[in-house]
């Protein structure tokens, strides 16, 4: 199995987000491209494409990994066009055991809560 652990240097964070991707970037590795060029983990927690691919697409996303990544990849993406709707930042403590609370409220993609547990 491929270990997904970041550099423990410097506190991690979870960062879950909404974007939508416009047409004219289907083509382009958007969200690869948060993975490699910002050592993000990124979890995929709904998608919404246009079977056409005539439309935007919509992906409720988690990313986790140091603040000033987060903040850059999101940065990046709005500079590309690309729409962002921040949902909660929580502190990771490498330390500690984390509980999604409410699962069914962070999937319909309202804001990200946690609850840690040591």
């Amino acid at each position: 199995m491929t270990d997904l652990s970041l550099n423990e240097s410097q506190p991690n964070f979870l960062q879950s987000i909404d974007i939508n991707i416009p047409q004219q970037l289907h083509q382009e590795p958007v969200l690869a491209k948060l993975i490699a060029n910002y050592h993000l983990i990124v979890n995929f927690k709904a998608a919404v494409l246009d079977r056409k691919a005539t439309g935007g697409g919509w992906f409720n996303l988690t990313l986790e990994g140091h603040l000033q990544d987060i903040e850059k990849a999101l940065t990046d993406l709005q500079a590309l066009g690309v729409a962002v709707f921040s949902h909660g930042l929580v502190p990771i403590d490498t330390g500690a055991t984390y509980h999604l609370e409410n699962r069914s409220d962070l999937d319909r993609q309202d804001s990200l809560s946690a609850i840690i547990s040591k």
